[in-house]
């Protein structure tokens, strides 16, 4: 189903594009990311692209913003999901995306810290509005802002953190249990959080963050197939919200 797509459709879009225009920017470096620790994590580079992000005029001069996005998929994680679900649940189930928006002029030559606050700020806004929007166009439910804050990241800057909420459409499995018969586990919505974080660097911006899912999948489905079976199945994905989070966070701290 597309929905259980959802994580993967969150990137490139989801961190960069806002409007097609013309540009005096040339191409934009990739941002660095911890490219030896997402391997060994089982992360999988799923989409690369550049994109203008916006146009607008700040008193007598014209920021142009364009963007470099790297999106990568936990592929290990649906691996293990797909396994674990007998094949019926197949798709990214965690993301990491990491963009870097350059500007010309270049923030680094504009006077005054005003004007650079104001162009993060544009930026960030940017960010949450696709971020959110991407996740309700990928089939999430209930999706959300829950919490902005900041955390410190490797580059020396305390980076604008926003925090989302969601819910993924479950919706269980069947388990064949004879050649007629099956048992069917209703499921429930998962629990998906986002983290979003945004801060300047070096007269760039850098946007960083992911989804990964927030709750555990455990059910116990009884059934008596006659008057002498019964047969009983537990369902656990075994997922681990936690570690999750503070892999994405380790993640998003290392972009520069």
């Amino acid at each position: 189903m597309q929905r259980r797509q959802f994580l993967a459709v969150t990137g490139a879009g989801a961190l960069a594009t806002l409007a097609g225009c013309s540009s005096a920017l040339g191409s934009v470096g990739a941002p660095v990311v911890p490219t030896d620790r997402l391997e060994e994590g089982g992360w999988t580079l799923q989409d690369e692209s550049e994109e203008m992000v916006f146009e607008e005029s700040y008193g007598p001069v014209t920021i142009e913003a364009k963007s470099h996005s790297l999106v990568y998929s936990d592929d290990e994680l649906r691996e293990a999901i797909k396994e674990k679900t007998l094949g019926r649940v197949d798709g990214a189930m965690a993301m990491f995306a990491a963009t870097r928006v350059d500007f010309s002029p270049n923030l680094a030559d504009l006077p005054g810290s005003v004007a650079t606050d104001r162009i993060v700020d544009r930026s960030e806004t940017a960010a949450r509005s696709q971020f959110a929007t991407q996740m309700e166009k990928a089939g999430l439910e209930n999706v959300g802002q829950v919490d902005t804050g900041s955390l410190a990241v490797d580059t020396g800057a305390d980076a604008r953190l926003t925090t989302f909420e969601a819910e993924f459409p479950f919706d269980g499995v069947s388990v064949p249990v004879t050649d007629d018969r099956s048992i069917s586990l209703t499921g429930s919505p998962i629990d998906v959080e986002g983290d979003l974080a945004v801060w300047s660097h070096e007269g760039s911006v850098l946007v960083a963050g992911g989804a990964y899912p927030a709750s555990n999948v455990t059910e116990t489905v009884t059934e008596e197939l006659s008057a002498a079976i019964t047969v009983t199945v537990d369902v656990d994905l075994g997922l681990k919200p936690d570690r999750y989070r503070q892999e994405i966070r380790s993640l998003v701290r290392a972009v520069k």
